[in-house]
């Protein structure tokens, strides 16, 4: 087995250990356990694959298939096809996954666990779900849940929390045997808090298509360039505005009084500078200079500003200082300082607002019409300019809104009516007043894009790869530095670049750097300065070599003092990464014992039918567990006594807790 492909298989069992230990889903009252993984064949196949005696559901892949695709949901909405995740291999990744917590579970069965429902009730009631801000269990609110369940397959909790405890004993067990050394820890210490300087270059051969390979590329792809569709829209905007809580006319008053601006600001300011008394250093105006702000270049110093509403809150500013602007003769730039405010909107409020934006929908969706709703209640209709699901501003739509209107309008039809679309900043009510459709785009219009996509194409193809892959060679076993490589393959045009000092644990990404700092880290940090180390690849799959400038290790005083209060977490921190190393071990043995032992099916028929139609033949469902199970007693309350809660299935006397 190559290096590559057991680091993979290795990252799919970590992935695995993540995978199998989400607690226990809680389920819908008057809804069977059968009903949730795979009792009804309605929807397709039953089951997706066979380790040895355990099957794996089709509603199990089906809910790890959902959250991966949540998860790559595009800006616009958009989930990428079935046929896209079956390509790049996530399905085989999540089917993967499934296969493993199979494994554990077989390896559970074999060891025979056991455990009382009473215990069962105790793990249950130490579950998050029930569990208050202090860490303590709402007894009201267990007991209201299970008064509210009697419709509820309670062998099928049970079962999934004796599974859940389970899961960790066999876990704990695997990695029992990893242990800390202190110099692991002081090693992980200082690679955690040294930083390093590296040069960098990146390794990107040139592609040179011809006009005629354009020309081809347009020719099998240009259904693919269109222009987006576009809406025009009438609304009606409900404002989810707080209004001004009194602090506000109290802070302005002391202020305007001349009680110490810092002080107030340090006690009131909700912003991120108060802890520096509000400073927001020296401003100058310009075009981008925000609309709350524009006032301040004509107040004096020492001036206070009336409130003012801005993004995120209620600001009042004082003018510390002024000076002539070094650039633009006449104009001067202002110190400030600010408190700000941040009024909330009250979910009482919030639910009034939102009632009278769902009243209004519903007075549209009548006789009375979008025009004639808004007439009868006075309110005012605006219309938005033309939009796309890539603008980025739409005329009468707050900016912070866009994103939110302009998702929910994009399945709404010309005439047709949004449901209510509950923004950041408003609630709104809109009526799709024009519509065009997506047309084709010529070779000019869409040439950036066209060229862009050709060049990935090619890119993603075996010519181009065997060239990378032997530049990248070359330069391992010939370059002594990035220099060189620069003198030794000059049609390649490197550039060396150097970055600012930076930790392992830092981001790049606003100086144009999108390979991992850790990575980089990994690679040179711990070598002497003038080590090239590489590739890295990075977010958007370019190869980069990094050389070592420089590294530096925590202030020995500084150091010394951080390391007495950092010892403990980094000591759990590395017992835990080592502990996830022996569970990914564990898994790796399971796998190999498991070829040897046992078939492993995986029905990729029953997938395909799932994902994309078709359904395959499925095989029987095992019989539904049956018997009596306990249901959980209310727990004593102040306001609550202790009457039996039966349910249909089960009236077995459980667990009793007394406050």
């Amino acid at each position: 087995m190559s290096h590559y492909m057991r680091k993979h298989k290795r990252g799919i069992l970590i992935a695995t250990i993540i995978f199998i230990g989400v607690p226990f889903v809680f389920f819908i009252p008057g809804v069977s356990l059968s009903d949730i993984t795979g009792g009804d064949t309605a929807f397709g196949p039953q089951f997706v694959a066979q380790v040895g005696d355990v099957p794996i559901a089709a509603a199990d892949f089906l809910n790890q298939y959902d959250a991966y695709s949540k998860s790559r949901t595009s800006p616009t909405g958009d989930r990428p096809a079935p046929e896209e995740l079956m390509a790049d291999g996530t399905v085989d990744q999540i089917l993967e996954q499934l296969v493993n917590s199979a494994l554990l579970t077989r390896k559970i069965n074999a060891h025979d666990f056991d455990t009382t429902p009473d215990y069962l009730i105790e793990l249950l009631q130490k579950d998050s779900f029930f569990l208050d801000e202090n860490g303590e269990l709402d007894k009201v609110y267990f007991n209201q849940w299970v008064s509210s369940a009697q419709g509820i397959d309670w062998n099928g909790i049970y079962t999934s929390k004796r599974n859940e405890m389970n899961r960790r004993m066999v876990l704990n067990l695997a990695s029992a045997s990893a242990r800390v050394l202190d110099g692991d820890v002081r090693q992980q210490y200082l690679d955690t808090n040294t930083k390093i300087v590296v040069k960098h270059i990146s390794i990107e051969p040139k592609v040179d298509l011809s006009e005629e390979d354009i020309l081809a590329y347009w020719e099998d792809n240009e259904e693919n360039y269109l222009t987006d569709e576009e809406r025009t829209a009438e609304i009606v905007a409900f404002s989810l505005e707080a209004p001004e809580p009194p602090l506000v006319e109290d802070i302005l008053l002391r202020a305007a009084a001349g009680e110490d601006f810092a002080k107030l600001a340090t006690t009131y300011s909700q912003g991120p500078n108060r802890t520096e008394g509000g400073d927001v250093g020296w401003l100058t105006d310009g075009p981008n200079t925000p609309d709350h702000r524009k006032p301040l270049f004509g107040m004096e110093v020492a001036a206070i500003s009336d409130p003012v509403r801005g993004p995120g809150g209620i600001y009042i500013y004082k003018v510390e200082e002024k000076r002539d602007n070094a650039d633009v003769e006449g104009q001067q730039d202002v110190r400030v300082s600010e408190i700000l405010v941040r009024p909330t909107l009250g979910a009482e409020d919030r639910a009034v607002r939102l009632a009278s934006a769902e009243a209004f929908l519903a007075l549209a969706q009548g006789e009375d019409g979008f025009a004639g709703a808004a007439e009868k209640e006075g309110l005012e209709i605006q219309t938005t300019d033309s939009f796309s699901s890539g603008s980025v501003e739409i005329e009468n739509i707050s900016a912070v809104d866009a994103f939110t209107f302009r998702r929910e309008l994009g399945e709404v039809a010309l005439d047709g009516l949004s449901a209510v679309v509950a923004a950041r900043d408003f609630l709104y009510v809109a009526k799709v007043t024009g519509y065009i459709e997506p047309q084709q785009k010529t070779l000019e219009d869409a040439r950036e894009d066209v060229d862009r996509d050709a060049i990935a194409l090619h890119k993603n193809g075996p010519e181009y790869v065997g060239v990378l892959q032997q530049y990248i060679a070359d330069i391992q076993s010939k370059a002594g530095s990035l220099e060189e490589a620069k003198s030794l393959f000059p049609e390649l045009e490197l550039v060396v670049n150097q970055t600012k000092p930076f930790l392992p644990t830092d981001f790049l990404f606003s100086d144009g750097i999108l390979w991992s700092c850790q990575e980089a880290f990994n690679a040179v940090g711990r070598s002497r300065p003038g080590t090239v180390g590489g590739p890295l690849r990075d977010f958007s799959n370019v190869f980069h070599f990094v050389e070592l400038v420089e590294a530096t290790l925590p202030a020995e005083d500084e150091g010394e003092n951080t390391w007495e209060t950092e010892k403990e977490s980094l000591k759990e921190s590395v017992l835990a990464a080592l502990q996830f190393e022996r569970q990914a071990d564990y898994f790796q043995y399971m796998n190999e014992q498991a070829d040897a032992e046992f078939l492993i099916n995986k029905n990729y028929d029953a997938i395909t039918a799932l994902l994309i139609g078709d359904p395959a033949e499925a095989p029987d469902e095992p019989a539904a567990a049956t018997g009596s199970v306990s249901v959980p007693d209310p727990i004593e309350t102040e306001s609550a006594g202790t009457a039996e809660i039966e349910s249909e299935e089960a009236t077995d006397e459980a667990v009793s807790e007394e406050d």
